[in-house]
C-alpha cells in the first residue's frame, strides 16, 4: 500500500478514476457539477495553500432559500449536525442575490500523506453523506428529493 502525499492531483485522479468532468479553478481548488434528481449539485475540493495537506470538500445544490427560512434551516441544520459527525451542515449567505443555502463541508488532515483507496472512501462517503443532508433539509423545507444521485454516483463505480 502506497501512502501518497496529499495535493490537488489527487483530487482530480479520483475523479478521473470514475469518470467524472470537473474544473480546476487555480492551484487548489477543482469543482465539478452534478446532476441530482431535480437539482444540481455542485462539489468543491480544496487543498489548503497555508496548511499543506488539509483537504476540504464542500458539497451545495443550486438551490437558493429566502432569507425569511433561515431559522428554520439552522434548526435542520443543526439537527443534523447533532444526529451525524459529518458533514458538516452550514447555512451561508449569498452576499449577490440576498438569499441563503445550506452547504454539507468535511475537512481532512492529510499532512503525513494518505493512500488513494482511503481519499477514494473518505470523498466518496462525503459526498453521499452531503447529499443526504441535502435531502433530508430539503424535504423537510419541501423541496424535490436528489434520490436519483446515489443511483448515478453508484453506477459511475
Amino acid at each position: 500500500m502506497a501512502i501518497d502525499s496529499f495535493d490537488i492531483a489527487m483530487v482530480e485522479r479520483y475523479l478521473n478514476s470514475r469518470g467524472w468532468r470537473f474544473d480546476r479553478t487555480g492551484d487548489h481548488k477543482v469543482v465539478m457539477k452534478a446532476r441530482a434528481g431535480e437539482r444540481d449539485v455542485w462539489v468543491k475540493f480544496k487543498s489548503s495553500r497555508s496548511a499543506p495537506g488539509v483537504c476540504t470538500i464542500r458539497v451545495q445544490s443550486d438551490h437558493e432559500f429566502a432569507r425569511e427560512d433561515r431559522s428554520r434551516l439552522l434548526e435542520r441544520a443543526n439537527r443534523w449536525n447533532s444526529e451525524n459527525r459529518w458533514p458538516t451542515a452550514y447555512v451561508v449567505d449569498i452576499p449577490a442575490t440576498g438569499g441563503i443555502q445550506v452547504v454539507g463541508k468535511s475537512s481532512y488532515n492529510f499532512g503525513s500523506g494518505v493512500h488513494f483507496d482511503l481519499f477514494t472512501a473518505l470523498a466518496n462517503s462525503t459526498i453521499l453523506g452531503a447529499v443526504q443532508m441535502l435531502d433530508d433539509i430539503g424535504t423537510s423545507m419541501k423541496l424535490p428529493r436528489t434520490g436519483s444521485f446515489e443511483a448515478w454516483f453508484r453506477l459511475s463505480e
